[in-house]
């Protein structure tokens, strides 16, 4: 019955090696990567055991706890090393490490945090282009010298108004009223006119008891044109229901 068994188990060994070729001369490394402060795993880095004759002997990726494992089959024995990356961390190749034919070794390698520059990006959305566009297009009419009255920037700096209305009572036939309760005040042209307000070339109606101070701030303009009369204003801010007057206002580009 023992010498039964000896033959059985001596049968099933040499079966494991036929389905198994090179069973006895598999070699292979396994460990852990962590980080070199912390000593944390890194997970889903990529690692590449590198052989005597600098070819790529065996490729693995760390798992969530930062362990790997690296596999090969009938190598001889000699001097590897592995190179361990990943985005955020400097590249590392480890010291050289004595493999046996048949031997599996442990190991743990380390990578320091690097921060990686990436180019810049400019994002230009199409609105930021149309007001810029519009602003353009303010500052060569100033320059022209066309009707109406024009504050740059560099004006309204100069000036330091508190609210938007204190730049335009300085314009000739510019009349202001003070609200009874808050600050700013309602504008009026000539007396009587209320002239139509426009703000980066959108007409703006503002509600029931708000007046120009209300929608913009001194410090968020690039500039403002005051016309007296509509027919002095450009041609797309003429027109039917163009009023009798207009103040056109272009807001800072990134405000």
């Amino acid at each position: 019955m023992r010498l039964w068994l000896r033959s059985y188990a001596g049968l099933l060994v040499a079966l494991v090696l036929m389905l198994v070729p090179g069973a006895l001369s598999a070699q292979a490394v396994r460990g852990q990567l962590s980080e070199e402060n912390t000593s944390a795993p890194i997970a889903n880095a990529s690692l590449r055991l590198i052989a005597p004759d600098n070819s790529v002997a065996a490729t693995a990726r760390t798992d969530s706890l930062g362990e790997f494992f690296l596999p090969f089959d009938g190598a001889d024995a000699g001097t590897y090393r592995i190179r361990a990356e990943k985005i955020g961390y400097r590249p590392a190749i480890s010291s050289p490490l004595s493999l046996g034919k048949s031997d599996t070794l442990d190991v743990h390698v380390k990578l320091a945090r690097q921060v990686v520059l990436l180019d810049s990006i400019q994002v230009t959305a199409p609105e930021t282009r149309r007001r810029a566009t519009l602003v353009r297009d303010f500052y060569a009419r100033a320059e022209q010298g066309a009707f109406g009255h024009f504050f740059t920037r560099e004006d309204i700096a100069e000036r330091r108004p508190l609210v938007t209305t204190d730049l335009l009572v300085t314009v000739p036939g510019i009349r202001t009223i003070p609200r009874r309760l808050g600050d700013g005040a309602s504008v009026l042209v000539r007396g009587t006119c209320t002239p139509t307000l426009w703000i980066d070339g959108v007409r703006a109606t503002p509600s029931f008891g708000m007046v120009i101070d209300d929608l913009v701030r001194p410090t968020d303009i690039e500039g403002i044109e005051i016309y007296r009369s509509v027919a002095e204003a450009p041609p797309q801010y003429q027109g039917l229901n163009a009023g009798c007057s207009a103040i056109l206002v272009w807001t800072r580009v990134g405000r």
